[in-house]
C-alpha cells in the first residue's frame, strides 16, 4: 500500500508544473487565433500575480543549460528538442520562476535564433500573424 501511495505521489509531482502559466498560454493562443489585424502587441509587463524583473525569449532548439549566469532549474528544457514553440521565461533575480510556451505555427517565422533577455520595462513584444 505504501508503495502505491509513493508511486501516486511521484506521478502527481512529476505531472504538476506549477511554474507553467497554462491559463496565460491559452489566452494568448485564443487571442492569436481570433486576431483580425496583422500584428498584436503582448503587454507582458501586466502579468503581475508574481514578482519578475526580466524576460527570456528562447527560440527553437535552444539549450537552457547553456545560458550562463541564470538559474533555470525549474524550467523544463524541452525546447532544445523541438521547433514547434517559443519559450517565454519570466525571471526574478536571474532565476527562472514562470514560463509560457507559444505555439510557433500561430506567429510569423521571423523568430529569434537562440535566446534574448529583456528587462520588464522592455517586455512588450509584437507578434505578427
Amino acid at each position: 500500500m505504501k508503495k502505491i501511495i509513493l508511486i501516486l505521489i511521484v506521478i502527481f509531482v512529476s505531472c504538476n508544473k506549477p511554474n507553467r502559466l497554462k491559463k496565460h498560454e491559452n489566452k494568448i493562443k485564443e487571442t492569436l487565433i481570433n486576431q483580425k489585424t496583422k500584428s498584436l502587441t503582448l503587454s507582458l509587463d501586466t502579468i503581475s500575480s508574481f514578482q519578475w524583473d526580466e524576460l527570456l525569449i528562447a527560440g527553437p532548439y535552444t539549450d537552457l543549460n547553456k545560458i550562463s549566469n541564470y538559474h533555470l532549474n525549474g524550467i523544463p528544457n524541452t525546447i532544445k528538442n523541438y521547433d514547434n514553440f517559443i519559450l517565454l521565461v519570466f525571471l526574478n533575480k536571474k532565476k527562472g520562476i514562470k514560463y509560457i510556451n507559444i505555439d510557433r505555427s500561430l506567429i510569423q517565422n521571423d523568430i529569434i535564433d537562440g535566446y534574448k533577455i529583456f528587462s520588464k520595462d522592455n517586455s512588450n513584444i509584437i507578434i505578427r500573424k
